[in-house]
C-alpha cells in the first residue's frame, strides 16, 4: 500500500516546523546486517550484543550493548511547507510494506523497530499522526516515538 492508497489529513495554516525521521531496530538474534539485506538500506548505526558501548564519537561507555541495534536516519527537513512530517511518513511506512512479515516476525521474536520523529521549531506547531497513519505503523510492527525540541537539532 502506498501513501496514495490511504488516505490521510494533512493540517493546513498551522505553523511549519523542521523534522526527521529515523528507524531504529533491536533484536536478540537478529544482526544488523540481515535488517540492512531486508530493508533495503545500510544502518547509519550498528551494534552487535555484547560489542563495547560507544559515544557517537567512538569514546567508550561503560557496558555493553545487550541486543543488536540498528538506526538509520531517513529523512531531515528544515520547512514542513515543503514537505509534512505526515506525508514522509506514510511514504515510508508505504516502503517498508513489502517487508512487513519480515519486521512483524522481528517483534514477534523479541524485538522491536521504532519509527522516530524528531521535531523542533521556537513556535507552537502540530503534526497529525492520523489513524491511517497509525494502523499502517502498527501492521508493519513499528512503534512510533515524537520527541519534541525548541531548539534545532544537529545529528
Amino acid at each position: 500500500m502506498t501513501s496514495a492508497q490511504f488516505s490521510y489529513s494533512k493540517l493546513t495554516n498551522v505553523n511549519t516546523y523542521a523534522f526527521r525521521l529515523a528507524l531504529r531496530f533491536w533484536h536478540p538474534s537478529v544482526d544488523a546486517e540481515s535488517i540492512s539485506s531486508a530493508i533495503g538500506r545500510e544502518a547509519d548505526v550498528s551494534a552487535r550484543a555484547g560489542d563495547q558501548r560507544a559515544t557517537p564519537l567512538g569514546q567508550p561507555l561503560k557496558g555493553t550493548h545487550p541486543t543488536n541495534y540498528w538506526q538509520k536516519g531517513i529523512v531531515q527537513i528544515e520547512d514542513s511547507s515543503e514537505l509534512g512530517a505526515e506525508t514522509a511518513i506514510a511514504n515510508l511506512l508505504a516502503e517498508l510494506l513489502p517487508v512487513a512479515d519480515f519486521l512483524v516476525g522481528m517483534r514477534a521474536g523479541g524485538g522491536k523497530g521504532v519509527l522516530e520523529i524528531d521535531s523542533w521549531a521556537d513556535h507552537p506547531y502540530a503534526i497529525q499522526l492520523t489513524p491511517e497513519i497509525l494502523r499502517e505503523a502498527s501492521r508493519i510492527g513499528l512503534e512510533i516515538s515524537h520527541h519534541v525540541f525548541k531548539t534545532r537539532q544537529y545529528y
